[in-house]
């Protein structure tokens, strides 16, 4: 058998190709159910939906899929004032039942491509501001997921015995505090 030689061109393509699966691979979910999904592909797909600025995919080793979303907060608060909603407080824990479904279905639209099992089946929404914090974000802005899943482990698993959407608000939990600290407020209306 002879050896192969590779040019630079294509040694530089296969060692890009290994790095993107590389990738793709430390994002990948493993559900509950034994069914495998890339969150950075739910992530891109979610991306395109006009009411969400970002949003992180979670679901390892749970059931389904849920999200923590950044919405355009001036989307949310130009549907709200169409349609004479009370407008969306930052710093208040309601989210009006109308916006809560509207975001459902623009999260549906954006994931019609997308199979079952890659679908968001829960989620809640959180100010852009909290994730400026440089402990779960890079100087370049990528998301410190480990570091995400700590902070929020309370809501990310309030995600999943839940059922209705809800805004996080107030003072950022650790992830080692077992209950909600004084003045902590939830919104799940």
């Amino acid at each position: 058998m002879s050896d192969i030689t590779l040019t630079s061109g294509i040694r530089q393509n296969l060692l890009s190709l290994q790095q993107t699966s590389a990738n793709l691979q430390t994002t990948q979910e493993a559900l509950s159910t034994g069914k495998k999904v890339s969150s950075s592909i739910v992530e891109q797909v979610l991306s395109h939906c006009p009411v969400i600025q970002s949003a992180v995919v979670l679901g390892n080793q749970r059931k389904f899929l849920s999200a923590v979303i950044v919405p355009q907060w001036d989307k949310v608060q130009e549907f709200a004032a169409e349609r004479n909603l009370p407008l969306l407080d930052l710093d208040s824990p309601e989210i009006h039942p109308e916006i809560a479904a509207w975001i459902t279905e623009e999260i549906a639209k954006c994931s019609r491509e997308l199979a079952e099992h890659e679908r968001i089946k829960r989620f809640c929404l959180l100010p852009e501001e909290m994730l400026l914090d440089p402990e779960i974000v890079t100087p370049t802005q990528k998301l410190r997921r480990n570091a995400f899943e700590s902070r929020y482990r309370y809501w990310i698993d309030r995600m999943y015995s839940d059922v209705v959407p809800f805004l996080i608000t107030g003072r950022v939990m650790s992830a080692m505090s077992a209950q909600r600290p004084a003045g902590f407020q939830e919104s799940h209306k």
